[in-house]
């Protein structure tokens, strides 16, 4: 995390909140494959990881699919939650060019809960299966 962010209770569980002034553009959160993340290049891998998950359920909820990368979040970065007018947007990091970013969309004040855009991800039937398999509402966002 490049900012002083914390998690806490909200009204959709536990979210991720600033703990400080963010500026617009500024980035929040990079995919750093296996340091806060793993990345899966096709559902079968995932699949077959999946299966030696102690928790699958907070497995799959934490996981998002973006141009058909599978990602797990390991850190707190697995908190934003989805909003439709969200002050969080994804992006291209120049320090990762193979995976996305989430970069601040307006300016940010302390005390205010970092939102994304789930609308933005992929939806494949076959990780809609997998949601189902453990009970996880589809009506996250």
């Amino acid at each position: 995390m490049q900012f002083d962010l914390e998690v806490k209770e909200c009204n959709k569980g536990k979210g991720l909140f600033s703990k400080e002034f963010i500026p617009k553009g500024s980035l929040i959160w990079s995919y750093n494959p296996n340091v806060n993340c793993l990345i899966f290049t096709n559902q079968y891998d995932y699949i077959n990881h999946l299966q030696t998950v102690k928790c699958k359920y907070d497995f799959i909820e934490h996981t998002y699919i973006v141009n058909n990368t599978i990602v797990y979040i390991l850190d707190n970065g697995k908190y934003f939650n989805h909003s439709d007018s969200p002050n969080c947007r994804l992006g291209i990091s120049s320090q990762n060019e193979c995976c996305y970013s989430t970069y601040a969309r307006e300016d940010i004040n302390p005390g205010d809960e970092l939102c994304d855009d789930y609308n933005t991800y992929d939806d494949p039937i076959w990780f809609n299966s997998l949601m189902d398999s453990v009970n996880l509402d589809h009506d996250y966002y």
